[in-house]
């Protein structure tokens, strides 16, 4: 396969943000790479302007896979995707993630660095959020005490290349193989927890994570139009009891609050 890098995206009927994405790594990556996206639109509604619409000359590099049988999430789409992967590299990023244009060249640093690091290991991106209008605190600790999990910031200096951290799990790009043989995507959880539940399994496996502190990725959250895991009970009570019990951990604040309904987009 004439390819370095595979880049997987789960989506659910939102092809706008999608090829936005899609567009910002065309536009800002120079080394081989094929993207699969994994479009989960089809089991929730059938309108035909929800299905993933690659646009123009992208479309060659681009595989499609519709999963309309079933609703699946987070965990099962990744599965998926690495599954389908025939790279020895593989990175995550979320559909309503882009590279600006201040980040050229972040996935070809990225990938140069994790190819040079002799320990199993994960590197993630920082994030601009439009959500909270302003960068998401990097480094990221989780806490634990008493049984309860909470986050806590870090002291973060700009373009201060790798930094060690708990959460580099929504732009990550690693050795597939490696990482896999090591952790898998716990499928009981379809959407909240699940990359909590993958991060404690790389800490219990000794897998360094860290986040790319000198470029930046955008995140820009957007509501769903035609459904989503996200505002359906997946979760709620069933997931929390199923991660108190594997962990023998309270989850992170905010498991329990009502999820954004869908949008117009």
């Amino acid at each position: 396969m004439d390819t370095d890098l595979t880049i997987g995206i789960a989506t659910c009927g939102r092809p706008r943000i999608l090829n936005r994405c899609i567009r910002s790594i065309y536009k800002n990556t120079n080394m081989k790479f094929e993207i699969i996206v994994l479009d989960n639109a089809g089991a929730f509604t059938n309108n035909k302007y929800a299905k993933s619409r690659i646009n123009g000359i992208m479309s060659d590099r681009v595989k499609v896979i519709e999963i309309n049988d079933k609703k699946i999430g987070c965990c099962e789409s990744n599965n998926i995707i690495a599954d389908e992967c025939k790279t020895k590299y593989l990175m995550h990023l979320d559909d309503d993630v882009y590279i600006p244009s201040e980040s050229r060249n972040i996935i070809d640093e990225m990938y140069d660095l994790i190819s040079k690091i002799k320990q199993p290991s994960i590197i993630g991106g920082i994030w601009y959020d439009t959500f909270y209008k302003g960068m998401r605190p990097v480094p990221m600790v989780y806490k634990f005490e008493n049984g309860k999990t909470w986050k806590e910031p870090q002291q973060y200096k700009p373009f201060s290349g790798l930094i060690k951290t708990d959460e580099c799990l929504h732009s990550m790009i690693f050795d597939k193989d490696e990482i896999y043989s090591r952790v898998k995507w716990d499928e009981h959880f379809k959407w909240k927890g699940d990359r909590f539940d993958f991060f404690l399994q790389c800490k219990k496996q000794n897998i360094g994570l860290f986040a790319y502190g000198d470029m930046k990725f955008i995140h820009d959250p957007q509501p769903f139009k035609f459904g989503s895991l996200s505002y359906e009970d997946f979760g709620g009570k069933e997931a929390i009891e199923y991660f108190e019990n594997k962990w023998n951990l309270k989850p992170i604040v905010g498991w329990d609050k009502k999820q954004i309904k869908p949008g117009n987009i």
